[in-house]
């Protein structure tokens, strides 16, 4: 599945790089950090960033809490940097409290968290 979306979202270099950087990984050559943050410079759209969903299925079990933990620390980052600061000075900053704590989230929440879920959070908190 993974071969088939990135077939249809990545130029035949970006492939050739996707897959290097997994098949080190799953050489023992580079740790899950490595990973992760060689794909977070390799799928910088939006559109590229969701074949993390399919890459995490070859995330060795011992280290999916961490690639969820990374994987949505840097989804808060984008949903803050699309809010823009228009957004942010309208609004006050304990609004921003629930996503200002990823750690706290455990693996199985973290893995279900999305842009989508964490902005209805927010709205909700605001219109409370």
């Amino acid at each position: 599945m993974l071969e088939e979306q990135a077939r249809h979202l990545l130029t035949e270099a970006e492939r050739q790089t996707m897959s290097y950087y997994v098949e080190e990984y799953r050489d023992g050559h580079i740790g899950i950090e490595q990973l992760v943050m060689a794909l977070f410079e390799l799928l910088n759209t939006h559109a590229k960033f969701s074949l993390l969903s399919e890459v995490r299925g070859l995330v060795a079990p011992q280290d999916l809490e961490r690639f969820d933990g990374l994987v949505l620390r840097r989804e808060i980052q984008a949903l803050k940097s699309r809010q823009g600061t228009a957004g942010a000075t309208n609004v006050q900053p304990d609004c921003l409290s629930m996503v200002s704590y990823p750690d706290t989230l455990t693996s199985s929440s973290a893995s279900f968290m999305t842009n989508t879920t964490l902005s209805s959070a927010r709205v909700g908190k605001l219109n409370a």
